[in-house]
């Protein structure tokens, strides 16, 4: 168990790094487009198409890392005493999250394989780099839900709970 949190640390760590640095990529390209579209009467096309690729990529990897460190919405239907309860709905949350994780899989795998054939407009590269973010960020969930279900049978299992 310890190995899968140690690789996951380092997985996460080294996607907020990427998610910062594409996020900083996009908000300094829409600056560039704002100064060159109203100052300087330029309009750099290939800007956008970046800056939505970035963009993209930067909310698919964001969505994993909030998934491990459980900051999507929670509804606390049981006081935080009934513990073994609120574990059981945990697991069962992170279980029903395996089914979205294997859409998000074999789905945006599929999606991204049609962008190979698709062309974007500005930078004329295939789409496929755009939307493997979607099977990439899937696969990223998959090894952070491994972890987090066996973090929750581990609490639920524990002795004293309840």
């Amino acid at each position: 168990m310890k190995v899968i949190k140690t690789f996951n640390d380092w997985v996460e760590k080294g996607l907020i790094s990427l998610s910062v640095l594409l996020f900083i990529i996009y908000i300094s390209l829409i600056l560039l487009q704002v100064v060159s579209r109203n100052y300087l009467h330029l309009p750099v096309l290939w800007a956008q198409e970046v800056a939505i690729f970035c963009f993209l990529w930067t909310i698919f990897l964001g969505a994993a890392i909030g998934l491990r460190q459980r900051r999507h919405y929670l509804v606390e239907a049981f006081p935080k005493k009934m513990e073994k309860t609120n574990h059981s709905l945990s697991l069962v949350a992170h279980v029903l999250i395996l089914f979205f994780v294997y859409v998000l899989i074999i789905g945006g795998y599929d999606f991204a394989r049609m962008g190979l054939t698709r062309l974007s407009n500005a930078l004329e590269i295939p789409q496929a780099y755009l939307f493997a973010s979607i099977p990439v960020s899937g696969l990223v969930m998959f090894l952070f839900i491994i972890e987090l279900i066996s973090n929750d049978l581990r609490a639920l299992f524990r002795k004293g709970a309840d």
